[in-house]
């Protein structure tokens, strides 16, 4: 009887009943869209990050301490290789020729990290050739010097002019080198590609003086849930005297990214069933105090107490599981739509790319989040519902039957 009063109370009032209903359908929706979104954009910096910045793993020397110019080499980069080409869980590798350096260009000047490394093996690990977005990338063992897009306009350095590149060597000596722009870049990081040029192996080792000299080597796995294992796997078999970390180490803000994920979401889900539950309880006063008169008389004439307490909560849990499917197509939908097409942000690219953001975010569509989400409106209909339910329970029946 308790289910079919409160059935019935719901469609006493379409509008009240509508308004409720459409404010959680709103809420769900938002909702998802919102938790999809938080996850689409950190995915997105993560993916960056480890595309263009650290990879999976990184190998150094084992005094290593996150200096962009390490001078001290790996020992025995043929072993290295060796070991890499046997481990199963490898896929792509890049070894790197690291220096520091100045490029001037009428008159202007930019301190960079310049990057040897051979181009074939860059490509497959970093697919830094799909990122040229002006000249072309390296061809047929072709020298030449590959700049951003950001850097290339700053210093008016277009692909097949000239650039002055000034290198500290290892041994502290100067060489000053004419090197030919071979192209633009562009990983839509501002502050990394600014920083940032490039040189096959070999002319970068003869601008250096470090003719087969490796500094660093980049490491993408062929599945992320094989990180800690071969990570762990290449520490114990590589040569003493190397270090393999991985890019939660290397890049401390990406870690803070994974793990603010769940956090960011429980916060969103709160203020957002926060707001419901304020809204479903100013309704249900509203609607007990209208039919105060009719809940005295149904107390008046033998109903209990705890069976109106239950029949006003009822009312309340029907109107979320009525708006429950409603919102969860909607939210479905829309987040289904943008992982397809992704959400332009292009109009604040200059924000995104100076913190290494994409400027288009594909929101994954999460079934954990709409879990959570159901479970989250079934709570927050039970509880927005107690205290009407219990301000019901306090009438008294005389004085409610008096009511108008």
């Amino acid at each position: 009887m308790v289910i079919k009063l409160a059935w019935r109370n719901i469609w006493r009032n379409k509008v009240r009943s509508g308004t409720v209903i459409t404010s959680i359908v709103l809420g769900i929706a938002v909702l998802i869209f919102a938790i999809g979104f938080i996850q689409g954009t950190i995915d997105a910096y993560i993916k960056g990050a480890i595309e263009n910045e650290v990879s999976h793993l990184q190998i150094h020397p084992a005094s290593y301490d996150g200096a962009a110019n390490p001078t001290e080499p790996l020992p025995e980069p043929q072993r290295i290789q060796n070991t890499l080409e046997e481990t199963a869980a490898v896929v792509h590798y890049s070894f790197r020729r690291l220096g520091m350096g100045m490029i001037h260009q009428s008159g202007n000047s930019q301190g960079v990290q310049i990057r040897g490394i051979a181009p074939e093996q860059e490509a497959a690990t970093t697919r830094l050739h799909e990122k040229v977005v002006k000249g072309s990338y390296w061809k047929n063992q072709q020298n030449g010097l590959l700049i951003s897009e950001r850097l290339g306009e700053q210093l008016g350095l277009d692909p097949g002019m000239k650039a002055t590149l000034h290198l500290q060597r290892p041994d502290g000596t100067l060489k000053i080198a004419q090197v030919t722009v071979v192209g633009w870049y562009n990983t839509g990081n501002a502050l990394l590609d600014r920083q940032r040029v490039f040189l096959p192996h070999v002319q970068a080792g003869s601008l250096l003086g470090q003719p087969t000299v490796v500094h660093e080597v980049a490491v993408v796995l062929r599945d992320l849930q094989d990180l800690e294992v071969t990570e762990a796997q290449l520490n114990q078999y590589l040569p003493t005297g190397t270090l393999v970390q991985n890019y939660r180490a290397l890049s401390p803000s990406v870690e803070l990214y994974e793990t603010q994920i769940a956090a960011s979401s429980a916060v969103l889900i709160v203020i957002i069933m926060l707001a419901l539950i304020f809204g479903i309880i100013n309704t249900m006063l509203m609607a007990i105090l209208e039919r105060s008169k009719e809940l005295g008389m149904l107390l008046a004439v033998g109903m209990k107490r705890r069976e109106v307490f239950w029949m006003v909560v009822v009312e309340t849990l029907l109107l979320g599981l009525l708006a429950l499917p409603v919102g969860l197509l909607f939210g479905v939908g829309t987040v289904g739509y943008f992982s397809v097409y992704g959400f332009d942000m292009s109009s604040y690219q200059g924000a995104m790319d100076s913190v290494g953001m994409a400027a288009v975010v594909y929101p994954p569509l999460q079934w954990s989040a709409i879990l959570n989400v159901t479970f989250a409106v079934f709570f927050t209909a039970l509880l927005a519902a107690l205290y009407p339910a219990y301000k019901a329970t306090r009438l008294q029946p005389i004085e409610a039957m008096r009511r108008l």
